[in-house]
């Protein structure tokens, strides 16, 4: 049969890589036969078990024992080059259809693994490159019967040794089947992929091994795989670990597998340490440690559970634990892990996080957590964290912190990461998404619980997951607006497009989407809903319409159904939100006794020029008036609802189709549509119930829940810059602000009131914006006071934070005289954190604002000193501080050193460029260097963001025709960078609109609005400027302005522009 005329035809044809071993020697096929000695050079062939049993190991055995086994002599694998034949020299035992390769995955249907032995020495006693020697085992059962076993293979890293490949049949095989010879390797690098054919063909129903030994090539620290990292221990030698990162296709790069999602099967792990320097670490706990003739170690772990591929883990290094005490009815060991620089850091996850949070999902799902342990382990340079079932990794800085350098932000951070990864226990581990298309199902769910476990340590997970900066609701709509968003769910069609699935929309509006599912069901019935769904389907792969069949179920028991009593239909409702980017704007008009509600016709866009996206998942082509539409949950409460009508079913729906309905209400009350932001969409209220919101805020603002002010904030806010609204009419939302202690309505305020504060700060009405929130801070602050007290929620540390920074900002002199007495006793004692890491960014920005250059080196020189040290806050405020330096030459040595990649560390290098941009002169070095060095491929620094960062205040035309110009002499644009830049210049348009339209109006309101003091401005004078900065500051000395009878003398707030520009520029990044 002509199998290449067949492939063709299909349009399958890969032409690899192949070696035919007709005449190397064989085992016999009958299995008795089996001579085990092939492997005598090899520990890794028979473990503590021979080839004729499977592994089980005495669970209570932790002694160490003297390996029978002969160990693996390592780097001896034959690396010869494969002869290039192609695939009709398979002439014996032809493929099946079914062995065709789609997509560059395993074929489904044939082959099914359901074990593995790995076996594995990672030698990392030397210095990079490092490498390790394993052998696999693959039990396999055959579902159809075929000869060609396909795997995984990183060609680039690893090498199989074609020599010590053997079929066997397994332990627990019931069919009487021939063993098939090994006939030929075929070698596909470009789908990560190596196939066996065998002389005869694997049998129906039988159960085989397959075995092989090999070498694989450990990746450098960042890379994904099986890598090595690197600390300085504290005697400042380096030292190494070996640890994997394996989602979501890169167990390929571990070792030999079918690294298919949904293809689940059990481990049994054993890895070679030197124990006397080394400890191992993996999915679950040690069985047993065997002590080999040559001193090193074999640490054998207890059988994993049923999972995928990407879940395994293996971690090796110098680490010490910590125990974690666990309740009385957890059954499970929890440690923490971390190198000998970091254990000290480790007492807060310890003591007051990751026990009590896990508790929390075994009370929840009513699924407890059935594994014996569960690590949390600290890596040097590990960004982010991944969720290996029972060995969760996290960077070091989200596990480790303390008092002194972590602020507010770090520990929020590293708290909600760590419950979402407990999340993944369960969503994502116990049950898996089948492909990664659907890989929300998992993401969605653990983002959703980066903030509902909380509650048990206090915090208000509604309010944490609406404000939230960095995977918040309001944080991402804002992103969500824009042409290069995308859906939650995408088309993925090969394992190496798998990481297009990764990006913000699936976990951050995927949680969204879990958020509103409650807001449609009610707490209880969903998570009654979510418990049957884990128990239904636990150690599977899921699919979404699995988990509207579950929630569909849940709501007809629970009697919730349309408003029309139909029952509810889940995957109707998530379609919608799932495959269309984006989300809709409600429109509201009041008309008598009766509201009309209207869609917008496609979705709502900011700016408003951007041309609408094409649902087209896999192309996401741009096209014009592409039609809409969302089945829109809304909750109608008004002024006489009575407090548990804020979290009831929804009232009203928008169906798929239509464009809008009409409700009943009074002309004199208002009314809310989207209460506590349960929904995912904006609404633009009429001009009667804005006024009618605005007085009850007013009257008595507690009467309206907090994430509803924060919404009513956000909202008009975002209209307003976005050409709907004034902005004087989303000013009227924060008049009631002096009395609000509640942190949202306050985070929602200042993000849009710095964003637009740069617009104005040429008008005369500008001094007047800057008192206004000036005064409502102090008021705040004047309640709050400036110290940061241990014991206090979350959200206050949060709001005191922010408040001061942004009372600094807006010149409000008892925070900058605050800051400078805090900046003094900095100076003192430099090396000491004296200073609440809370409120470090602010007085070190301040003080080097008003500072000398010899401040500047005191903060340079401790930047220098800290670098090496992962504790990510301290880091940023040292390099926040010195970009606040007014001083040229300051500026210029800080932007010689990044650029020149002199300095900073990589991972600073992002953070320190923001920065950076929001310096004017800083701005200014960046945009033409940028300009100048586009093509360099030495630029280290990110370039589009960079460039968004700085003209996100401009709003000139000027700037905008300055900003065309760099497009136009930009050559080879990505698609990404063409698409960033093109949303550059709407914002900078839209800018320029926005003040165009609301500089007169908001200047007339402030002066409605802003009562002048009764006494002046306290002024005083800058130190450390240059002569030609004196000059200036001089010049604005000299405005006066007379308001309202009363002299004023407004220079200082002038004088403050800058340092308030700057830090509203990072607080809008």
């Amino acid at each position: 049969m002509n199998w290449s005329l067949i492939l063709c035809l299909a349009g399958f044809l890969v032409i690899g890589t192949s070696e035919i071993f007709e005449n190397e020697p064989f085992p016999s096929n009958e299995e008795d036969e089996i001579d085990t000695n092939v492997h005598k050079e090899s520990f890794l062939a028979g473990g503590a078990n021979s080839l004729d049993e499977p592994h089980v190991f005495d669970q209570d055995e932790d002694s160490v024992e003297e390996s029978t086994l002969v160990e693996n002599l390592a780097g001896e694998y034959n690396d010869e080059v494969h002869e290039n034949i192609v695939g009709e020299r398979f002439s014996e035992g032809a493929m099946s259809d079914s062995d065709l390769i789609v997509n560059n995955r395993i074929p489904h249907g044939t082959l099914v693994p359901y074990h593995y032995d790995l076996y594995i020495r990672p030698n990392i006693l030397t210095t990079p490159p490092f490498y390790a020697n394993g052998t696999v085992r693959v039990y396999f059962e055959c579902l159809l019967e075929t000869n060609v076993l396909h795997l995984n293979v990183f060609h680039k890293l690893m090498t199989v040794d074609k020599n010590t490949i053997i079929f066997m049949l397994s332990p627990d095989n019931t069919v009487i089947a021939p063993v098939p010879e090994l006939f030929s390797i075929t070698s596909r690098p470009e789908m990560d992929m190596q196939s066996y054919q065998t002389k005869r063909h694997f049998m129906k129903g039988a159960k085989y091994i397959f075995q092989a030994e090999y070498r694989t090539t450990m990746g450098k620290q960042g890379e994904d795989g099986f890598y090595w990292d690197s600390y300085v221990d504290n005697k400042g030698v380096t030292k190494y670990i070996a640890a994997t990162q394996l989602e979501s296709v890169d167990a390929r790069k571990l070792f030999p597998c079918m690294d298919e999602v949904d293809m689940k099967a059990t481990f049994d792990i054993f890895v070679q340490i030197q124990a006397n320097k080394h400890t191992a670490l993996s999915n679950m706990p040690p069985a047993r440690n065997v002590l080999l003739p040559s001193g090193w170690t074999e640490v054998q772990f207890k059988r994993t559970p049923l999972m995928s591929t990407y879940l395994v883990c293996i971690i090796v290094g110098e680490f010490i634990r910590k125990p974690v005490n666990t309740p009385p009815t957890m059954k499970t060991a929890i440690n923490l892990y971390a190198v000998e620089t970091q254990q000290y850091r480790l007492e807060f996850m310890a003591r007051f996080a990751v026990a009590q949070l896990q508790k929390w999902y075994d009370d929840t799902t009513g699924y407890p957590y059935r594994e014996p342990k569960l690590d949390h382990v600290a890596l040097p340079n590990k960004g982010g964290a991944m969720e290996n079932w029972g060995i969760i990794t996290y960077g070091e800085e989200l596990l480790c912190m303390d008092n002194e350098t972590t602020s507010i932000v770090g520990l929020f951070n590293g708290v909600t990461i760590v419950s979402h990864e407990l999340a993944h226990m369960w969503y994502g581990n116990l049950l898996t998404c089948k492909w990664w298309d659907d890989l929300w199902i998992q993401e969605g769910f653990a983002t959703h619980y980066n903030y509902n476990p909380t509650e048990v340590l206090g915090w208000d997970w509604m309010l944490t997951q609406q404000s939230d900066q960095r995977r918040g609701i309001q944080n991402f709509m804002i992103k969500d607006q824009k042409n290069t968003t995308d859906p939650v769910r995408k088309t993925i069609l090969t394992p190496q497009n798998s990481e297009s699935a990764f990006t913000s929309s699936t976990y951050n509006k995927g949680g969204a989407l879990i958020r509103m599912i409650q807001g449609i069901l009610s707490r209880p019935v969903m998570n009654s809903a979510y418990s049957k769904y884990l128990k239904k389907y636990a150690y599977t792969n899921v699919v979404t319409k699995n988990l509207t069949d579950a929630l569909d179920e849940e709501a007809k028991l629970s009697g919730i159904t349309y408003p029309d009593k139909k029952p509810l239909k889940f995957q109707v409702i998530l379609d919608s939100w799932l495959n269309i980017p984006g989300y809709p704007l409600l429109e509201c008009t009041r008309q008598t006794n009766q509201v009309e509600i209207r869609v917008t016709p496609s979705l709502y866009l900011h700016p408003r020029k951007q041309t609408p996206i094409s649902i087209n998942r896999t192309e996401h082509q741009v096209v014009d008036n592409f039609s809409y539409s969302w089945e829109i949950p809304m909750r109608l409460v008004t002024n006489l609802s009575r407090p548990i009508d804020w979290d009831g079913v929804p009232s009203h729906w928008i169906m798929t189709g239509q464009t809008g309905l009409t409700i009943s209400s009074s002309p004199t009350q208002w009314f809310i549509l989207n209460p506590r932001q349960h929904f995912y969409y904006r609404v633009l209220y009429d001009a009667v119930n804005r006024n009618l919101l605005v007085g009850q805020l007013l009257a008595d603002y507690k009467k309206i829940l907090p994430e509803t002010r924060s919404q009513l904030i956000d909202d008009n806010f975002d209209l307003a810059r976005n050409g709907y609204l004034l902005v004087t009419d989303a000013m009227e939302f924060t008049k009631y602000l002096s009395t609000e202690l509640v942190y949202n309505p306050w985070e929602a305020t200042l993000r849009h009131a710095h964003f637009i504060q740069p617009f104005f700060k040429k008008d005369l009405s500008y001094a007047k914006f800057m008192e206004y929130f000036s005064s409502k801070l102090e008021k705040v602050l004047d309640e709050l006071r400036y110290e940061f007290p241990e014991q206090e929620t979350v959200l206050t540390t949060f709001l005191r934070k922010d408040a001061i920074s942004s009372a600094c900002a807006f010149a409000n002199q008892k925070c900058l005289l605050y800051s400078r007495d805090q900046f003094k006793k900095y100076l003192a004692s430099p090396n000491i954190n004296t200073i609440n890491a809370n409120a470090l960014p602010t007085v070190l920005c301040q003080g080097i604002f008003d500072g000398t250059s010899n401040d500047w080196e005191v903060i340079w020189n401790q930047y220098n000193k800290r670098k090496v040290v992962n504790v990510k806050d301290e880091r940023n405020a040292y390099l926040f501080g010195l970009t606040c330096t007014s001083n040229p030459a300051l500026v210029d040595r800080f932007f010689n050193d990044l650029v020149m990649n002199k300095t900073f560390r990589s991972r600073d290098v992002s953070q320190a460029t923001l920065y950076l941009a929001a310096n004017e002169r800083g701005a200014q070095k960046l945009f033409d260097y940028l300009d100048k060095s586009w093509e360099d491929k030495s630029v280290i620094i990110p370039k589009t963001s960079t460039i968004t960062a700085i003209t996100n205040s401009w709003y000139t035309n000027d700037q905008l025709n300055r900003l065309k110009v760099f497009i136009l002499n930009r050559k080879n644009l990505s698609n990404n960078e063409k698409q960033q830049l093109i949303q550059a210049v709407l914002q900078v348009e839209l800018n320029r609109d926005f003040y165009a339209k609301n500089s007169a109006p908001l200047d007339k309101w402030l002066k409605d609005n802003v009562k002048p003091k009764s006494r002046s401005t306290i002024e005083y004078m800058r130190k450390g400027v240059d002569e030609s900065a004196g000059t200036k500051l001089k010049n604005m000395q000299r405005r006066v302005f007379s308001v309202g009878g009363a002299v004023h003398n407004y220079w200082n707030l002038l004088q403050e522009s800058y340092y308030a520009e700057k830090i509203g520029r990072i607080y809008r990044e």
